[in-house]
């Protein structure tokens, strides 16, 4: 939680530094480039996460009680 603080507070320090003193085609050059390499980077890498996600799930869930059914919802009482 540190480290995500400490990132988030630089960036906005950044956006700040950025927006006062860089030139406007300055700053749509480096928003275009980090909007794609943050693109492309996310649709490379959600496979790996997400088979990552599913070898946790498998590995430790049962050993943990833990089941991926649904359960049932309780019958009401009059």
């Amino acid at each position: 939680m540190v480290f995500a603080t400490a990132a988030f507070v630089g960036l906005v320090f950044f956006f700040v530094y950025a927006i006062k003193f860089m030139k406007k085609d300055v700053l749509k050059k480096w928003l275009m480039w980090l909007l794609i390499v943050g693109l492309v980077g996310a649709l490379l890498t959600c496979g790996l996460g997400w088979k990552g996600m599913k070898k946790m799930r498998d590995d430790f869930g049962p050993k943990w009680g833990q089941t991926t059914e649904v359960p049932a919802l309780p019958a009401s009482t009059k």
